[in-house]
């Protein structure tokens, strides 16, 4: 520190303190390094912050799109009451979704496929899709609402309705003061549909990966949705770049479920054969970041996506669903067996249907009896399961029960149980 000497004016000295020029650029070197620190913290814990902010959007989004998905498909299905195969209906909407060739009516009238797709194409390209759709799989679902309408419900002018029963279930569009449960539709025969009856509003939306309707650079999880009487786009949730789905088969005594995709399944049986599905989505951040570089490859189903060498951060969702309400293609049941119900009812199972008197609560319907196997070999094929073959005496044929009820809430259940009953001379 530098040290002066000044002389006032009544003769005396007195001594002065200051600081040297080196001394102040010294002190000013090390306030400028301090700040440049406090700098450098404030700056990467912004970027921390950014970062936090994007890895949680990414899974906000992630985990809203798999958890809508999987909830739609534990739907997927659901006909009400009703577990039969519906009547048949001639409907017809506007800006319907439509494969090539395919006729007006054909896609709002099947309810009675739950799950449907296409693997990595648009198949609606000439209609309801023509325009938006990015990149993905395509993933149909169709089903009926949750709550049972019943009179005096007053049903929305052009809606789509299925009016269900434990016998049958046919889809209809509502007009105007329409109350539920009342009037037509009956049964093809003429008759009434029996109890107990409801009417479900009817959901079919078909799932693809689009853009956002805010930002069209942004990939977005899109659904188009049926309602009044047409097909309407929606957005699902913002983020989603691609989306891949398989679809599970478990044929009959395989114990096996195996994956396909939806190109490989092309048969209506078999699409009602499909047991459960497993979903891959990729979830994106809406805005880049400059200091990263993205040059991952991300293997979704048959496809891998990537790398792409951008500045966008990615997340990898998966599951696999159990689908609740599949209906599975019946085999035809022999006429001609001399297997008995377990029970010892003495009814043929073969005669054994939805209105047997029978049935444990008569004229309800409440099980069906059907025969699986014959002799060891499924019914309508050649494939032998269990054991050996044997001749007509002393043969194993195989039973499935199917028990159909409502519980104390109201709500439809299923329980199935398979029998293998020893036919005797």
């Amino acid at each position: 520190m530098m040290t002066t000497q000044q002389k006032p004016l009544n003769g005396s000295y007195r001594f002065e303190l200051g600081f040297s020029l080196i001394e102040m650029m010294v002190s000013i070197a090390i306030g400028l390094m301090i700040v440049a620190a406090l700098v450098g913290v404030l700056v990467s814990n912004s970027a921390s912050t950014k970062t936090n902010d994007r890895t949680a959007e990414l899974q906000n989004n992630g985990r809203y799109a798999l958890d809508h998905l999987r909830r739609e498909l534990r739907h997927a299905d659901y006909r009400g009451y009703t577990w039969q195969a519906p009547n048949a209906s001639t409907l017809t909407i506007t800006n319907e979704c439509l494969e090539t060739g395919a006729l007006a009516g054909s896609f709002v009238n099947n309810i009675s496929q739950g799950i449907w797709g296409a693997n990595d194409t648009n198949p609606y390209a000439a209609n309801c899709l023509s325009s938006g759709y990015r990149q993905g799989d395509v993933l149909v679902i169709r089903r009926v609402a949750d709550a049972a309408l019943v009179s005096p419900t007053t049903l929305t002018n052009g809606e789509i309705y299925f009016r269900s029963t434990f016998v049958k279930g046919e889809l209809f569009q509502a007009g105007a003061g329409a109350i539920a449960t009342t009037g037509a539709p009956n049964n093809t025969d003429g008759s009434s549909f029996g109890e107990p009856l409801a009417d479900f509003l009817v959901h079919e939306y078909v799932y693809y990966i689009g853009n956002d309707d805010n930002d069209a650079t942004t990939p977005a999880l899109r659904r188009l949705t049926l309602s009044g009487g047409t097909m309407r786009d929606e957005m699902v949730v913002s983020g989603i770049e691609q989306m891949q789905v398989q679809f599970g088969l478990t044929p009959i005594g395989s114990g096996t479920t195996q994956f396909y995709n939806a190109n490989q399944i092309t048969s209506a049986a078999s699409w009602e054969d499909v047991s459960c599905v497993r979903i891959w989505l990729l979830a994106r951040n809406t805005r880049q970041e400059t200091s990263y570089i993205n040059s991952t490859s991300y293997p979704l189903g048959d496809a891998v996506y990537g790398p792409l060498n951008d500045n966008f951060r990615r997340q990898p969702f998966t599951t696999v669903v159990q689908l609740r309400n599949f209906h599975t293609a019946t085999p035809p049941v022999t006429a001609a067996t001399t297997g008995r119900y377990p029970i010892n009812s003495g009814v043929d199972p073969a005669n054994m249907t939805w209105d047997d008197t029978n049935s444990a609560v008569a004229g309800q319907g409440r099980y069906i009896v059907e025969l699986m196997s014959s002799n060891n070999v499924l019914v309508g094929s050649s494939v032998t399961i269990g054991g050996p073959l044997s001749y007509a005496c002393n043969r194993v044929n195989t039973f499935r029960i199917s028990a159909r009820g409502a519980s104390a809430r109201g709500a439809a259940k299923l329980i199935q149980s398979y029998y293998s009953v020893l036919s005797t001379c």
